[in-house]
């Protein structure tokens, strides 16, 4: 039934084709008139996949602010990987002090447990994992693995 403001098409196409388009929108739930509406809808308006960037989601706001990384003096592994694709892992101590909507800082750990000053300031878009582990994780097989696996350890402090 045609509701106020509605209009009636009517569209030939082969017979196989919509059995087939009817089966298969059947199985999501979907009746043909709102398959051919959405279709024009969207080539009017197109849907747009929205990606949230891991660094600047809600998951990274909690592990910045939450007791686990307070409670270990801001000790984390930061995976970023770079506009150019470069992959590097920051081993350090997260500086409260540098850390805001868009970036976070980071003071390194260099081999040896020293660490390096001044914090690297990174653009929290290209932060794509996190983790806050035990004493002595920046050493351990975690590490070693993503090493193995093509990630480069930064250890040493931006350049000023």
């Amino acid at each position: 039934m045609t509701q106020p403001g509605e209009t009636t098409i009517t569209v030939r196409v082969p017979g196989a084709l919509k059995e087939t388009v009817e089966a298969v929108i059947a199985a999501r739930g979907m009746t043909l008139s709102a398959f051919v509406r959405r279709a024009m809808e969207e080539l009017l308006e197109p849907t747009r996949t929205v990606v949230e960037l891991p660094g600047m989601s809600k998951s990274f706001d909690e592990f910045l602010d939450g007791k686990e990384l307070h409670d270990r003096g801001g000790r984390a592994l930061l995976l970023v990987i770079d506009d150019g694709g470069h992959r590097a892992l920051y081993p350090g101590y997260v500086d409260f002090n540098l850390k805001n909507g868009s970036l976070v800082g980071i003071r390194v750990v260099r081999e040896g447990g020293q660490l390096v000053d001044p914090a690297w300031p990174l653009l929290r878009k290209n932060i794509v994992a996190w983790y806050s582990g035990g004493e002595n994780f920046f050493s351990g097989e975690l590490v070693k693995v993503l090493v193995e696996r093509g990630w480069h350890p930064v250890r040493f402090p931006p350049s000023r």
